[in-house]
This record gives structure tokens, sequence and C-alpha cells, in this order.
């Protein structure tokens, strides 16, 4: 072989080999969220606690707040499961519609839902929008249609409600990012699944003092994204009484407001 061209595919190989190294060098330190060993201990007592909800608009340069929702969370423990029994109420300009979420766990494991209902409540009535059992998840579109899907959450699943739970409960490294491939939003359960490229990351951000009211709180900071599709929600943990203090819902653009803020209410 021509010695010119030995060393110039030599070259190349080496710059190659240093910039994959650099490469993997400048990821973040991430790992799988199911891999993630947690303490659930505390929460086989019964607690509840209460979320104020606004949408956040900036108008002429003012940040414009308005009623939202209320967010009511409460978790009990029965027969070695864990029980979350969750409810969205909207504000009166929203009809005051009701989304109440029922999520039975094993003790373990808060990544595998064994079962789950949503009612919607308006108007006098309450209706069944979704039951999932055994791996089998039944959507009631309207009145004698029912749609049927299965789902195995081999990998786990990420929920809003769990989001909530968990957060307080990750460790706390800097630059730390778990990874995970299904996530369902707090109304209609819709699921959002990654893509095998730039999937969903949870990651450990910063520490923050963030100010609710009279009260300062000392936090540390996680965001989940979905880069693919610009979903981000921003989550404080105060550190002293380890709970999600607040959580932050970015918009898409085009939204009338920019963001949802949710602020706990003690």
């Amino acid at each position: 072989m021509d010695l010119r061209l030995m060393k110039h595919l030599t070259l190349v190989i080496v710059v190659g080999l240093l910039s994959s190294a650099v490469s993997k060098s400048a990821e973040p330190n991430q790992k799988p969220l199911k891999d993630v060993p947690f303490n659930l201990r505390n929460l086989e007592a019964k607690e509840t606690y209460k979320y104020k909800w606004m949408t956040v608009a900036q108008k002429d340069g003012k940040r414009e707040a308005k009623d939202y929702a209320v967010l009511v969370i409460a978790n009990d423990f029965e027969k070695g499961a864990f029980l979350l029994h969750d409810t969205i109420t909207l504000a009166s300009a929203y009809n005051g519609t009701v989304f109440e979420r029922k999520l039975k766990y094993p003790r373990s494991n808060l990544l595998h839902p064994e079962q789950i209902t949503l009612d919607i409540i308006g108007g006098g009535k309450s209706v069944r929008e979704m039951s999932y059992d055994n791996g089998e998840m039944k959507i009631f579109d309207s009145p004698g249609q029912t749609n049927t899907e299965h789902w195995a959450f081999d990998d786990g699943i990420l929920t809003f409600n769990t989001l909530l739970r968990l957060a307080p409960l990750l460790p706390r490294d800097i630059g730390t990012s778990y990874t995970f491939k299904l996530y369902a939003e707090p109304f209609l359960f819709r699921i959002r699944e990654a893509e095998q490229t730039g999937g969903w990351t949870l990651k450990r951000e910063a520490a923050e003092t963030i100010k609710i009211g009279r009260k300062s709180y000392d936090c540390i900071r996680f965001r989940m994204d979905l880069k693919s599709v610009q979903v981000r929600t921003d989550v404080w943990v105060g550190t002293k009484n380890n709970l999600v203090v607040k959580f932050v819902d970015t918009l898409p653009e085009g939204a009338d407001a920019g963001t949802l803020e949710a602020i706990l209410q003690e």
C-alpha cells in the first residue's frame, strides 16, 4: 500500500476514535429510569396534597395569571399495593369539569401499573373514560363504542401521577439524566411514546430557591422533556419537605398561555 495512503488512513482512524471519545465524554450521565432503586417506604402513609394550577401568559410585558384547576393527590397503602387517587378540578371558566384518576401499583414499583381508572365528571354525570387491567386498556369513546389496546409496559411507564411521587426520591447528582420510553399525560391518559432516538429524559438541572407567597423553598429542579415533540415540564422538589412544591409545563407556540404553573398549597 502506498505510504501516503497508509498515513492518511491512519490519521482518519485516529481522528475518528478521538471524535468518538470526545462525543461520548460530552454525553450526560444517563441511566434508565427503570433501573433506579426507589425507597417507596414513605408512600405507605396516607397523605394528601393540594396544588393550585394557573395559566400564565406575558401580555404587554406583564405577567398575567388565571385560575386553571385544582389538583389533589392522595396516597394510600393497602394489602401490599400502592393506591394513588388524584383529581383535577377545572376552574369555573372551564365549567368545573373533574378528571378523577385511580391507579394501583405493586408495592415495589411505581412504573408498572396494575389497574387504572379514569372518570370525567361534569354536568351532574360521571363518565368512565378509560380503564386498564392486566395489560388490557379500554377506551370508551362514546356510548356503545369501546377501543381496546394492549399495553404490557415491559420497560415501565412514567405517568403524570407517579412523576409527582418519584421526583422527590431521585438521586440529586447534578447533570444526571434518567431515560424512559413512555409517559402518560395528566388529563386523558394520552400515552406519548419516545422514538428510538431522542427519547424521554428526566434530568437533575440545578439547585434553586423559589418563593411561593411569603415562603421561600430551597429546591432541586428536574426537567422532563421529549425534544422531538417539544414537550417540557420543570419540577421543583423542596429539599426540606421532600415534596414537589412547584411544576411548570411549557406550552407549544400558539397556545393562549405560555405555561401552566402549579404550586403546592400548605
